[in-house]
């Protein structure tokens, strides 16, 4: 899980903290709002309409789920070999309940509400800028990049990055264990960034640059509003849900000034 530097006490505890960014540089578009709805020839909102139990979701379609509207277990976009197309979930509000798994161009936008838990594969984009996204979640690239920009809300336990995925972190709680695989990335957007308390120097803005350490590293800093991050850089698991970077993972730091993230009317995927 990450941890605020400030809940580091020695002989104690670590607890994980909210930290609420907005990305910069290094993330383009796709991550601001929903999208037009003029640009899918479905387009479902939920209430009035009702999602249950196993449905699956026609391509060009937008599912908009909103307060109070609930929809049914095992929703699924796409199928094996055969992709969706041009499909956009936005939960704003209310729930989506446990097994959603969406396979190919697709774009899921959690402002709010719980997605209880998602499988990713294949070209999906993720953007959770608030509500939680729960347990037992992935996102994996098979065939195609997928990639989660994390900008607030909450990530529940035990989520993992599998090969051909990136989280791009920038604000939120990790709340359990993260576990990073062989050929995924996980990305910290932030400042002051430091390696077993020594400053990590010489970062040009918007550049990722990878850290290599594992057997326990600390690598601690702030994201840009000035919320303290840690992750403990563990190759093996635990039974105390440590997050863990498994050999052929990649972590990344990406150097974020604060004035660029908080100007009047800044988008994510601008240029300063």
């Amino acid at each position: 899980m990450s941890l605020r530097r400030e809940d580091r006490r020695p002989g104690g505890s670590a607890r994980g903290g909210r930290m609420v960014v907005l990305i910069g540089l290094l993330l383009t578009g796709g991550a601001a709002a929903q999208s037009d709805p003029a640009g899918f020839a479905n387009v479902i909102d939920v209430p009035p309409a009702v999602i249950g139990f196993g449905e699956t979701l026609a391509d060009d379609t937008q599912l908009n789920v909103l307060p109070a509207g609930e929809v049914g277990a095992l929703l699924t976009v796409g199928q094996l070999y055969l992709p969706g197309r041009n499909v956009e979930i936005n939960l704003l509000g209310g729930t989506i309940l446990d097994g959603l798994q969406v396979l190919g161009q697709a774009v899921i936008n959690v402002d709010d509400g719980t997605l209880v838990d998602v499988q990713a594969d294949s070209g999906v984009e993720i953007h959770l800028r608030g509500g939680t996204i729960g347990a037992l979640s992935a996102i994996s690239g098979f065939e195609a990049p997928t990639v989660m920009t994390m900008t607030g809300g909450i990530l529940g336990a035990f989520f993992d990055i599998d090969a051909g995925a990136r989280l791009d972190y920038a604000g939120g709680d990790i709340d359990e264990r993260l576990e990073v695989f062989a050929g995924g990335t996980l990305n910290i957007i932030g400042n002051d960034f430091e390696l077993d308390g020594a400053p990590l120097d010489g970062l040009a803005v918007g550049v990722p640059v990878e850290i290599s350490q594992r057997g326990g590293a600390l690598l601690e800093g702030r994201l840009a509003n000035g919320e303290g991050f840690a992750f403990v850089l563990d190759e093996v698991p635990d039974d105390e849900l440590n997050d863990v970077f498994y050999p052929g993972a990649t972590v990344t730091v990406t150097l974020q000034p604060a004035e660029v993230l908080f100007r009047d009317g800044f988008e994510p995927g601008a240029s300063s």
